[in-house]
């Protein structure tokens, strides 16, 4: 049995999700007071870079 991963067209999809999410991490705030929630803050950002990954994988399995 063998199998075999060819590199193509799925490294840019792929190149756009680390991209956004390496943005979203590198903007996550920690700590900040009694009553900040950063929390809520960092998963809005992890939200929003979700939505240009979604769409590149999506336009790359529309086009394949």
């Amino acid at each position: 049995m063998d199998i075999t991963i060819t590199f193509g067209w799925w490294l840019l999809p792929l190149a756009v999700t680390v991209l956004s999410y390496g943005v979203a991490i590198s903007k996550f705030s920690y700590g900040g007071g009694d009553y900040s929630f950063p929390e809520v803050g960092n998963a809005i950002l992890l939200i929003v870079a979700t939505i240009p990954a979604l769409l590149a994988w999506l336009i790359w399995a529309l086009l394949t």
